[in-house]
């Protein structure tokens, strides 16, 4: 009996066909291929290939900073219970007691904030004070026009409303308020936790302040005696974005898809380069 009549009897006895092993390495290396295009993407539609492509982006863009971040893990310091609550600072330098501003003279006595120790820690606490820092040093402009301890956080140019600080700068007057904080602010539930956005690695904190201004406040011009009202730059609830860089935590100002540091006077910008495409 041939061959094929062999193979002929074993299939209608009801076996399974005979495969040659050149049928089962081509199928091997097809499914093989396969596996491959899809972890480089060949199949990938163009809306995939446009996320894919817009992540790798992404993650070229925050290496540069993630370099420059802490390489130690966040301390939420979670033992100490939780930060909601009036946000408050407390170190001042003080000449006596506050007297608010009036027609005949800006108000007189504004405690003079200064940098506490811990303020650039990497953990709750630092972020804290940062943030207290940040409140109390407006304040202080508000209050003097002065923007010095301001800037030792942030431009003040990134933070200010234009106007105010034009007014200021032109020594057209002051601000008028019977309330020594002119602009008050509250922690809410996403402050001070291990809180970073998801569509970056570095680890951006988001900061939610509820912020309350005083409600008789204006800015009073000297020559004609006119009172302007005063804009409060932030919302009633407000995001800020944060990162520790070199050592020390900076504002970043959010657009979509990209975070960008609001240095402050003396540091040094960080290097990037746009991705290839």
């Amino acid at each position: 009996m041939s061959n094929h009549d062999e193979q002929t009897t074993e299939n209608s006895a009801g076996r399974a066909p005979l495969v040659s092993r050149r049928t089962v390495a081509t199928l091997s290396v097809g499914a093989a291929g396969v596996i491959v295009g899809q972890s480089v993407g060949l199949f990938d539609s163009d809306e995939t290939r446009t996320e894919k492509r817009k992540k790798k982006n992404q993650e070229e863009r925050d290496q540069p900073f993630i370099r420059l971040e802490p390489a130690e893990k966040y301390d939420a310091l979670l033992s100490l219970g939780s930060s909601y609550g009036p946000l408050i600072y407390t170190a001042y330098e003080r000449k006596g007691r506050f007297i608010p501003a009036t027609e005949e003279q800006p108000a007189q006595n504004v405690p003079y904030p200064v940098m506490q120790p811990g303020i650039d820690a990497y953990n709750r606490g630092g972020l804290y004070i940062f943030i207290a820092y940040f409140c109390s040093a407006v304040n202080y402009f508000y209050h003097t026009g002065d923007t010095e301890p301001l800037s030792k956080v942030v431009n003040p140019n990134d933070k200010l409303t234009p106007e105010l600080l034009r007014l200021y700068q032109e020594k057209r007057g002051w601000v008028i308020s019977s309330k020594e904080d002119i602009l008050g602010a509250s922690v809410r539930q996403r402050l001070l936790t291990y809180d970073s956005e998801k569509d970056t690695k570095r680890n951006i904190f988001v900061v939610d302040l509820d912020f309350r201004g005083a409600k008789d406040k204006v800015f009073y011009i000297r020559d004609t005696g006119e009172k302007i009202p005063i804009n409060i730059p932030f919302s009633d609830v407000s995001y800020f974005h944060v990162e520790h860089l070199r050592g020390r935590w900076v504002f970043v100002k959010y657009e979509i898809g990209k975070y960008t540091p609001m240095y402050p006077p003396g540091f040094e910008p960080i290097e990037t380069r746009e991705p290839t495409q």
